[in-house]
């Protein structure tokens, strides 16, 4: 079972963002007056950074093990019936609400949810498309395989 949930991360763990991919924590740090701590990420060969609040973070997640990774992925082999919306809007008001970026778990639900309606919208097409990509990421750092493998192991599962 998915072991996920809201964690503080320690320095030297893997984490991902939607945003930048797969980083390091390289440091907690107090960037503020108030006292708020924020992780410190490293990404790639030139070390950029990027900050994100310990408290109440929804933008980075920890890179799971193969299997949960896997385990998360099988979910989206289901068949889902298509959500119902009184409108579009309705429907749109839904799908931007923010999610809980941290867990796998949330995101492979809200792919699922997506990937049922019929008559997508551009702007639902486009939150598919940039899950689809962070799914893809994670799936090529995890398994060690090429970003074109990644996208045909992914698409397995989605189709």
């Amino acid at each position: 079972m998915i072991q996920e949930k809201n964690m503080n991360f320690s320095i030297g763990m893997k984490v991902l963002s939607s945003d930048f991919g797969v980083g390091l924590v390289s440091a907690i740090e107090k960037l503020q007056d108030d006292g708020a701590d924020f992780y410190v990420i490293e990404y790639g060969k030139n070390k950029s950074k990027n900050y994100f609040p310990v408290e109440g973070n929804k933008k980075i997640r920890l890179v799971l093990p193969k299997t949960e990774f896997e385990e998360a992925l099988q979910t989206l082999s289901f068949n889902r019936c298509e959500m119902k919306f009184e409108s579009k809007k309705e429907r749109q008001m839904y799908f931007d609400r923010e999610i809980n970026q941290s867990t796998l778990k949330a995101i492979v639900n809200r792919f699922a949810e997506l990937i049922s309606i019929r008559d997508r919208t551009p702007r639902e097409q486009k939150i598919i498309d940039r899950m689809i990509e962070t799914l893809e990421i994670e799936a090529s750092i995890i398994f060690k395989i090429s970003k074109d493998k990644s996208k045909e192991l992914i698409s397995k599962f989605i189709t």
